[in-house]
């Protein structure tokens, strides 16, 4: 092996370039790692970017279709209570034909009453004038036969006459007191039936009204508080992707910890085959 001491130093320049040579190599490839790493964390932040926005569109659009769904909810309900205060309205209505035709029917009854009143006066002042003709043509009768009326047969006969008469007066009166109280009666009972369904009106009235202005308002604040919800939730998503898109644009980067690694290691390769070239020289390996 003593053929090969001459060469010695040349293999040892061999050795100390190779290492050299791989350092270099070591450092390309850290750089080329690092640069990829670059390209890379590029690539992922420019995705993150878009995802960020799609989700913030999509909060907007889920928002956007939400306040629509309120806005027509809320159109919905104001009609539902309209159509109440329609409702409402007629049946007002309905009841003032009602209380109208009943007052009209009411003033017939008390005209019928009125006229039977005044035909049974009419009856009375007939059937009395009749009396006094008949009792007159009596009393003249009995005068022109020479029959004294005071007393006898004349005077009881001019007594039954008078009571005839005062009995078909008392009859004529009954009869037409019964007939206008009947008649009063069904005016009565017109009013009453009038003013009960008035009563019911009311009440009926008062309840729909109640019912559906607790239903109006309480659909009314849910939608209020719906649409707050769904504002507060867009100004969320609004707010996350902003500290989304800060953290991206801000995240840490490991390309320049490998870069600075790549150069560490070039340098400390080069400085190690440098001092092992060195000590070479020293100790006369390369003659």
């Amino acid at each position: 092996m003593a053929f090969l001491a001459p060469l010695a130093p040349v293999i040892a320049g061999i050795g100390s370039a190779v290492a050299i040579g791989g350092t270099l190599l070591s450092y390309n490839a850290s750089k080329q790692a690092a640069e990829a790493q670059s390209r890379l964390d590029s690539f992922n932040k420019v995705v993150s970017m878009r995802n960020i926005e799609t989700e913030r569109q999509t909060a907007q659009l889920n928002q956007m279709f939400q306040i629509q769904e309120i806005n027509q909810n809320r159109a919905l309900n104001e009609a539902q209570h309209q159509m109440l205060l329609n409702q409402v309205a007629w049946a007002d209505y309905d009841q003032k034909l009602q209380q109208s035709a009943a007052d009209s029917n009411m003033k017939n009854l008390e005209n019928e009453a009125a006229i039977v009143e005044s035909q049974s006066r009419e009856a009375i002042r007939r059937r009395r004038e009749q009396g006094m003709r008949i009792k007159a043509e009596q009393t003249a009768k009995f005068a022109g036969s020479g029959v004294s009326i005071g007393a006898g047969s004349p005077l009881a006969v001019l007594a039954d006459t008078a009571g005839l008469v005062a009995l078909d007066i008392a009859d004529i009166g009954f009869e037409a007191n019964v007939e206008r109280t009947g008649i009063l009666y069904k005016r009565d009972l017109t009013k009453w039936n009038a003013d009960v369904a008035a009563e019911s009106h009311q009440f009926s009235k008062a309840k729909m009204l109640s019912e559906g202005n607790l239903a109006f308002l309480a659909e009314s604040s849910r939608l209020n508080l719906a649409k707050k919800a769904a504002d507060t939730e867009l100004v969320m998503a609004e707010r996350g992707a902003a500290m989304k898109k800060w953290a991206t644009e801000n995240s840490p980067s490991t390309v320049p910890a490998m870069k600075a690694s790549a150069t560490a290691g070039l340098v400390s390769g080069i400085s190690s085959n440098a001092g092992s070239i060195a000590e070479g020289y020293r100790n006369g390996n390369y003659g």
